[in-house]
């Protein structure tokens, strides 16, 4: 349940980008992942989260595969049709 003076949150078990918890490929497959992610948001959706840095951004795995996790959605914003 998010509201006006609510904000849900959920346990999100991962890791940051870096250090060597992944190859040069996962992390370049993560990163890619990501970029798309914010050019949806940005240009498709027209809803992004207006907070990215480093310490929003973590890693996990879904079926072995490394997944982006973008945390800390309280500051979004919804861009207007004729952006």
């Amino acid at each position: 349940f998010c509201g006006r003076r609510v904000l849900t949150m959920e346990f999100i078990d991962g890791h940051q980008v870096v250090g060597d918890t992944l190859s040069a490929d996962e992390r370049l497959e993560v990163m890619t992942n990501l970029v798309r992610a914010y050019a949806h948001g940005l240009f498709v959706s027209g809803h992004f989260n207006g907070d990215p840095h480093a310490g929003n951004l973590l890693v996990t795995r879904r079926s072995g595969k490394p997944q982006c996790v973008l945390l800390d959605w309280g500051l979004t914003k919804t861009l207007p049709e004729n952006r």
